[in-house]
């Protein structure tokens, strides 16, 4: 869901069904969500997914920082279907 201020409310539905454990962003053209093994970037009009940008293909984020053009996430790994193979600290910066 999304909501200017000075209009009602309104669903986006270009969000992938998956599990979100945080959100944060610089604006609302600027929102970052991370949850079960999905990196999802919102830039004002859609959801672009970044799960195929990471080299760690089985993850598990929990939480997410963005700073600039640092963003950071802090999770675990999967390992053959085990939650727990590893803590896990993901750094990416933007283009």
């Amino acid at each position: 869901m999304t909501r200017d201020l000075n209009q009602p409310w309104q669903r986006i539905t270009s969000v992938p069904s998956i599990f979100l454990e945080a959100i944060r962003g610089t604006g609302p053209n600027d929102i970052f969500a991370v949850g079960n093994g999905a990196v999802l970037h919102f830039n004002g009009s859609r959801w672009l997914d970044l799960r195929s940008q990471i080299s760690a293909p089985s993850l598990l984020l929990y939480a997410l920082a963005v700073k600039g053009n640092t963003i950071v996430g802090v999770g675990t790994s999967v390992v053959s279907g085990y939650v727990g193979g590893g803590a896990l600290i993901l750094v990416g910066k933007r283009n």
